[in-house]
């Protein structure tokens, strides 16, 4: 159905802000999307998490977003929508690069400008830093 929709929809020239879409849980396979990078691999990754003045290293992999990693290692991120519309999981990408899904990339000019990313709709492509902030 999304994939009607979301042609019917880009005919209306609307921000991509304004268009929401219902998730079923976690997203899976991100290779399969539109626009992932190729040669990533699957990992194991090393995902270096800055929280205030703690510094800790997890492995992440490829399939799996950030904030799943963190949660995989016993870190509690902040998170509420856990699909990329809220923003309240927004946490400064200091290094590395992730794949965003194109339906999923609701961050708002400010986020984009300076570097942060939502770790819920995330996935690393090699090793990452994050800043996380704590709410």
């Amino acid at each position: 159905m999304y994939d009607f929709v979301d042609k019917e929809v880009a005919k209306l020239d609307l921000p991509q802000r304004r268009v929401r879409h219902e998730l079923f849980g976690q997203m899976k396979h991100p290779e399969k999307l539109e626009g992932y990078p190729k040669g990533v691999g699957n990992g194991p990754f090393k995902m270096t998490v800055v929280i205030r003045d703690d510094k800790r290293v997890v492995d992440c992999r490829a399939d799996e977003t950030l904030l799943v990693a963190l949660e995989r290692a016993g870190i509690a991120a902040p998170n509420r929508c856990r699909s990329g519309e809220c923003g309240f999981c927004h946490s400064r990408l200091a290094s590395g690069n992730v794949y965003i899904p194109p339906n999923l990339d609701k961050r708002r000019g400010a986020d984009l400008k300076f570097g942060y990313v939502h770790p819920c709709c995330s996935f690393p492509c090699g090793d990452v830093e994050i800043n996380v902030k704590v709410k």
